[in-house]
């Protein structure tokens, strides 16, 4: 009760900056997903609330911020199954961002440590020894200090509203028998909203840049309706598994094809569809009573939207959502131990499957350009989704030049 306690001081003030207003102050808060590989504990999935304050009293900066941050995540492993088990951690941390502008658009380099406690709670069935019962349920419980550092892109949308995507590593310190120290790699991404000031008063939107267009491209209106383009483009790459598919399948290798229609609707919006093939090596786990996985093919099949939010000097970054699913072939073997029969299985099945991503995209000479792309996505299953992460680089080739 006493370390619950605590958190939820904690959380009372954060929720307190939101009332401080010195001066020219700023205060924001994030709201974001995030996943948190917490190393031999599994991962977990949650959200986050995070405020921020520029404290103008103590630096001659604004881009500085202090902030004070707590996240709620969870996961359930084996679901329905003997063995099934509930994790939940809540780490709350203070601590300072840095940004830094990057070119010349409202796109910042962010960067940012932080320390406090955490809680962790475990709960599954009961072990005597080498011998599980799964009629009771163990749970396990631990609180201690915490810490992180995060690297990440700031990205201002309007006055009062910015995107944001982060990773980093953190780690909480506790010495428990039955609960390894979390400690793992974690990735977030949500918006950030500025609730005191304006962006444009905080160096963002509506900044004028060197070759005069502001970044909402308020400037520069024509009457004319951008043409239409249509690009393809290949991008080789990886496939990294992470969470419960990363027990499963090692990093894989493959590539997509896309076909995309720009200017549509809107100047800069586009959509298209995209295809490809991952091959990725599997993992022994039969000492642990789980398959031997040999291999992993898998066939994507997705359409997706984006949003070409700068062009300047041959370079653009464009965000992007794609939705669809993957047809799966999956090759493994499982052991029977009661009756040491060995199965081998060829399995064929689709998933759904969502994935959000930023790729950045360099003009070579008309109509060649080449884009680097990193996505975070999920196969989404009855059970629990598989997340992971793809990255690539590609060459584009744009049919229809605009005059």
């Amino acid at each position: 009760m006493k370390k619950l306690t605590i958190i939820n001081t904690l959380l009372i003030l954060m929720i307190s900056l939101s009332s401080i207003q010195p001066l020219n102050a700023a205060i924001f808060t994030d709201i974001n997903g995030t996943y948190i590989d917490l190393g031999k504990e599994k991962p977990v999935y949650g959200g986050g609330l995070t405020f921020l304050w520029d404290m103008p009293g103590y630096f001659d900066s604004k881009n500085v911020l202090f902030y004070i941050n707590s996240t709620f995540a969870y996961s359930k492993k084996d679901k329905d199954e003997p063995t099934e088990t509930v994790r939940t951690y809540i780490p709350t941390s203070a601590g300072f961002e840095l940004r830094f502008r990057i070119l010349q658009i409202p796109l910042y380099i962010t960067g940012s440590a932080g320390a406090g406690v955490s809680y962790f709670k475990k709960e599954g069935p009961t072990y005597y020894g080498p011998y599980m019962d799964p009629s009771k349920t163990q749970t396990d419980t631990a609180f201690g200090p915490y810490a992180d550092v995060m690297l990440g892109l700031n990205y201002v949308m309007y006055q009062h509203i910015a995107v944001f995507a982060k990773g980093g590593y953190q780690k909480s310190f506790f010495n428990e028998n039955n609960i390894e120290t979390p400690a793992g790699f974690q990735f977030a991404a949500g918006v950030r909203f500025a609730l005191t000031e304006k962006y444009s008063d905080f160096g963002g939107i509506n900044d004028e840049y060197e070759d005069s267009e502001t970044a909402n491209y308020q400037t520069k209106e024509t009457n004319s309706k951008p043409k239409k383009v249509t690009i393809t483009g290949f991008t080789p790459g990886v496939i990294i598994p992470l969470g419960n598919f990363k027990d499963m399948a090692k990093t894989g290798y493959g590539g997509m094809i896309n076909l995309t229609r720009r200017n549509i609707f809107i100047k800069r919006f586009e959509a298209g569809i995209d295809t490809g093939f991952y091959h990725a090596s599997g993992k022994d786990r039969i000492n642990e009573g789980k398959p031997d996985y040999d291999r992993f093919l898998i066939v994507p099949i997705l359409a997706h939207t984006g949003y070409k939010v700068w062009y300047k000097k041959g370079f653009s970054f464009i965000p992007t959502v794609s939705l669809g699913a993957a047809y799966f072939n999956s090759k493994y073997m499982s052991f029977d131990e009661t009756t040491l029969k060995k199965t081998d299985t060829n399995d064929n099945f689709i998933d759904p499957m969502v994935k959000a991503g930023i790729s950045m995209e360099y003009l070579i000479t008309e109509p060649f350009s080449i884009s680097m792309t990193g996505e975070y996505g999920m196969f989404i299953e009855k059970d629990e989704p598989m997340h992971f992460i793809t990255a690539g680089i590609g060459l584009n080739y744009k049919f229809q030049i605009r005059p």
